[in-house]
């Protein structure tokens, strides 16, 4: 009896030994990846894949997904996802990826049911990503079937996980009375939440919500401080909001110069508000040298995009231009 003890003891032993292999094996992999070293990471990842370990598994397809180490394959990638869940299926990193390999069509035909489907298996086992991707699907997307209740009950689970963009997916929800009561109160808690992490989206409406006053107190100062915020990280809508204080003087000294520089920012990106907001400017004459041609031109731009205010100037200009002939 005691022999069988001392064998049972020792292949024990042998499991765990082999097992801190593994384990040690895979933390050198994720060492090379952090290190760029992915040739090496794809040697470890490969060898340790073959043997059917999940977790090594998924980062091939990492490696394979994103061309790190090794040219771009999604059909590997695909192939090695499909393994990791095919060795652990309780693995919902490699079914979320899975599924958006689907979904984008990458290296497959697109399948946004295939897609739903794994979204919803990992959205079950509790994957934040997986369960904001299926509250946007049923929001519409995809033509995907709408159930803004089903969209409602998925984001608030991801939100509740820390996930910025589902915080900002509830807020929103709250904030125009989607399925849920309309309330500023808890939208511009959602807001905060993912401006906090550093989500622009987030930081835009919540400066915003200062701004306007909606579930909290007015603060323009506080709106300033959250456009910038948001600006830096390149949200256009931001970098007008914050032109137009600069420009007021409102929330924050008055800077001319800084309004333009900023309008100029979003006129560079196509928005429309920035693109009239500049023209008044050079109309007029303030903050810089008066150009009426360049503020016709910034007019146009605006009006082109069907800025009825921007439309109105411009034909009152050509009128008055026409009229002069």
């Amino acid at each position: 009896m005691l022999k069988k003890w001392q064998l049972f003891i020792y292949i024990c032993g042998l499991f765990f030994s082999w097992q801190t292999s593994i384990a040690a094996d895979i933390e050198e992999g994720i060492n090379a990846v952090k290190n760029n070293d992915f040739k090496q990471a794809f040697v470890i990842f490969k060898k340790l894949a073959e043997r059917d370990n999940a977790r090594a598994q998924r980062n091939l397809g990492n490696l394979y997904i994103k061309a790190l180490g090794v040219p771009q394959d999604y059909e590997q990638a695909r192939y090695w996802y499909q393994k990791a869940i095919d060795s652990d299926i309780k693995d919902q990193v490699s079914t979320h990826n899975l599924a958006v390999i689907y979904e984008q069509g990458l290296g497959v035909e697109q399948n946004h049911p295939q897609a739903a489907k794994l979204y919803q298996q990992a959205a079950e086992a509790g994957y934040p990503e997986s369960q904001y991707n299926l509250g946007l699907l049923y929001t519409g997307h995809h033509n995907h079937q709408i159930d803004l209740k089903k969209a409602f009950h998925w984001y608030q689970k991801s939100a509740a996980q820390g996930l910025s963009q589902a915080q900002t997916a509830v807020a929103d929800m709250y904030m125009n009375g989607k399925v849920v009561p309309q309330n500023h109160k808890l939208a511009f808690e959602w807001n905060l939440k993912a401006a906090l992490q550093g989500d622009s989206r987030g930081q835009f409406h919540t400066g915003l919500m200062f701004s306007e006053g909606m579930g909290v107190i007015q603060d323009k100062h506080q709106a300033a401080n959250w456009y910038k915020k948001a600006s830096e990280q390149g949200y256009i809508k931001a970098t007008h909001n914050l032109a137009a204080l600069y420009e007021a003087g409102i929330g924050v000294a008055q800077d001319l110069k800084q309004a333009i520089v900023l309008y100029q920012k979003a006129v560079a990106d196509g928005f429309a508000e920035s693109q009239y907001n500049l023209g008044l400017l050079y109309h007029a004459g303030r903050g810089v040298q008066q150009d009426k041609a360049k503020a016709l031109a910034l007019f146009k731009q605006a009006a082109a995009q069907g800025m009825t205010d921007a439309q109105n100037n411009v034909l009152a200009i050509e009128n008055t231009e026409q009229a002069l002939k």
